[in-house]
């Protein structure tokens, strides 16, 4: 008999006349089938008393981050820090409305080290890669930000104060 989707890598096969809901993002696919005929109902469930909140804060702090802290529209030090804390406030909401998006915990991130915030610049790349690779669709974007952070800690820790701090913060976004 065929198995459903997929779920960490493993096969999620439910009982005959039973259904699988899950988040879009999820990576799925239908097993192969070893005998019989298998049937698939894909089903899109839309709430417009519900709109999609969390992602609507993730674009804005998105679209804040890149328009004017890494994108150059912001031109002085004090704009683009009140930019940054702008979209580390949204893309907190967005977490704090749907915390199983890795794209947002990784946006969180990249926020947050804009926002002069390193330790919990680490605390969400760390989780986007966890969830990213939870839901088998790890981000390289999240892993590399996370590995140069890391890095750069690592240097700085060990070349003393103020070796190479604040230089080239959003290189790596």
């Amino acid at each position: 008999e065929g198995g459903g989707g997929g779920a960490g890598g493993k096969v999620v096969a439910p009982d005959k006349g039973h259904a699988l809901l899950h988040a879009s993002p999820l990576v799925h696919a239908g097993a192969p089938t070893a005998s019989g005929v298998r049937y698939q109902l894909v089903v899109f469930l839309l709430d417009e008393a519900h709109p999609d909140s969390a992602g609507r804060l993730q674009h804005l702090g998105t679209k804040l981050l890149a328009e004017d802290v890494g994108g150059g529209g912001a031109g002085d030090g004090a704009a683009a820090a009140a930019a940054a804390a702008r979209a580390v406030e949204a893309l907190e909401g967005s977490v704090r409305l749907n915390g199983l998006d890795p794209e947002s915990w990784y946006q969180l991130g990249r926020a947050r080290l804009a926002a002069g915030d390193a330790a919990g610049a680490v605390v969400a790349l760390e989780r986007a890669c966890q969830l990213g690779a939870a839901a088998s669709n790890g981000s390289f974007e999240a892993l590399f930000a996370l590995g140069t952070l890391l890095a750069r800690q690592g240097v700085e820790a060990g070349a003393g104060a103020g070796a190479g701090a604040g230089a080239g913060e959003e290189e790596w976004a």
